[in-house]
């Protein structure tokens, strides 16, 4: 994918999204050694999951789950079931808003409360920022 209008790739966007998040669990007194990646089988989401693995690699970070979900997914048991079994410390999770809402809610319901790293497609809205509500 090529950028547009001087915007970074999904790659360089998922690099960026454990290269940061790493610091920042080692600014915090804490390491994140295991991360879960899922995303959508999109172009978007395999082009962003592939600089996710690339950082992950680069950190010397495990990625004990790497999956993929179709666009539109409308049961996410399996997949957060995946991911509870993985042992991972955060999860990496490609999707657009509707899909990512319904992971999340789906893995609230289950009572996973690994740490959910969303870098795009509606994790922070600015129309919800600081009301409580989640994203």
């Amino acid at each position: 994918m090529q950028p547009c209008w001087g915007r970074p790739t999904p790659s360089v966007i998922g690099r960026a999204q454990v290269n940061h998040n790493l610091a920042i669990a080692k600014a915090a007194g804490g390491k994140v050694d295991k991360i879960a990646i899922m995303y959508e089988d999109t172009a978007f989401g395999i082009a962003q999951s592939r600089g996710l693995r690339r950082a992950a690699k680069d950190a010397n970070t495990e990625v004990v789950m790497d999956e993929s979900y179709p666009l539109g997914i409308i049961d996410a048991t399996a997949l957060v079931e995946k991911l509870r079994a993985s042992g991972a410390q955060a999860v990496f999770p490609v999707s657009y808003l509707n899909d990512g809402l319904f992971i999340v809610r789906t893995m609230r319901r289950e009572g996973i409360t690994v740490p959910v790293i969303g870098g795009s497609a509606g994790y922070v809205r600015r129309s919800r920022r600081g009301s409580g509500a989640p994203a």
